[in-house]
């Protein structure tokens, strides 16, 4: 009798296994950007660059979330922009930005800086914008260079995102709001990249970001973080820790996105020129601001944080992908 009963626990957890997996091959998988312009950055035309990269090594569709404004002033831009929109998108969502006060301090290289509105205040809407029954929102500044992220979709963890990450030197952040919310506060998980599905436990999460965002004052003042920049990383990491009961451990509910660490280009960071395999950087020191070590990335999933240098060797960027 007892043997009957492990074989029908075996034969049970194989069933759900099968139904897991013949789900995840027929459900509609797919990538998501938000890209509102300001007066400074193109992120529509940042968006075209990363979703082409996602279409060339990931093969599946994506959806652009943006308004008219920004949508038709890249269409002007250039005589590609047109081209490279409909290439990159399948899907198009024209979506208002809240227009909150929001003003960010940009880096390019050590030597230049601006500022500018940065409009990421409504990405919590993602979950019930998105059209695909499994969803990785990316950022405008991530770029695809290998196939990796397609694990994702099979892995059984409805939320994944990164918290290790990793410098272009292959070094941990260089400051420590990239690693925690203050000196001795809780872990910062990335949004740079989140991947979710439409089960009621993302919907609870996505839920809690929004809870997060409307009353982001008090959780700055609670969890001691920097006033003023709206950041998601920030929601995000608060949002996770108040649905963990405040402790930090390892569930099934939120894993790690594969391919960690995530490496990134610092804003600080440049790119000194692009191959047809992959791009050489100069990583800036940022304790010795004059000191550039040249590194060279391929094949690597990169977020490219000097939007400003993306813009420079945009067309050699994109030679990589077309």
């Amino acid at each position: 009798m007892q043997m009957q009963k492990m074989n029908t626990s075996k034969d049970t957890k194989k069933s759900e296994k099968q139904d897991q997996l013949k789900s995840s091959l027929t459900s509609s998988k797919g990538a998501i950007f938000f890209a509102y312009n300001n007066k400074e950055i193109d992120y529509v035309k940042l968006a075209c660059l990363s979703a082409i990269s996602v279409k060339a090594h990931m093969q599946i569709p994506t959806t652009l979330i943006s308004n008219t404004g920004s949508i038709e002033s890249y269409k002007h831009s250039t005589e590609k922009s047109s081209t490279f929109l409909r290439t990159a998108f399948d899907t198009i969502i024209k979506e208002e930005p809240e227009n909150l006060h929001n003003v960010r301090n940009y880096y390019d290289t050590p030597y230049a800086s601006y500022k500018a509105q940065f409009e990421n205040s409504n990405k919590h809407k993602v979950f019930e914008l998105s059209p695909y029954d499994q969803t990785i929102l990316f950022d405008v500044d991530y770029l695809i260079n290998n196939n990796i992220l397609n694990l994702a979709f099979n892995i059984d963890a409805p939320i994944q995102l990164y918290r290790n990450a990793q410098t272009l030197k292959n070094t941990e952040p260089d400051h420590n709001l990239d690693r925690r919310l203050n000196d001795v506060g809780i872990p910062l998980y990335w949004s740079t990249i989140i991947y979710f599905d439409k089960t009621p436990i993302s919907k609870m999460f996505f839920d809690m970001w929004a809870h997060v965002k409307e009353n982001y004052d008090y959780y700055q003042s609670l969890y001691k973080f920097p006033e003023g920049l709206y950041r998601t990383d920030f929601a995000v990491s608060i949002s996770m820790h108040l649905l963990k009961n405040f402790v930090e451990y390892t569930d099934d509910v939120f894993a790690e996105l594969p391919g960690s660490p995530m490496k990134y280009m610092a804003y600080k960071d440049d790119i000194a020129s692009v191959d047809k395999n992959g791009i050489v950087f100069f990583a800036n020191n940022y304790k010795e601001e004059w000191n550039n070590i040249l590194t060279y990335s391929e094949g690597e999933n990169l977020h490219m944080m000097n939007k400003r240098a993306i813009d420079r060797h945009y067309d050699k960027l994109m030679e990589l992908y077309v």
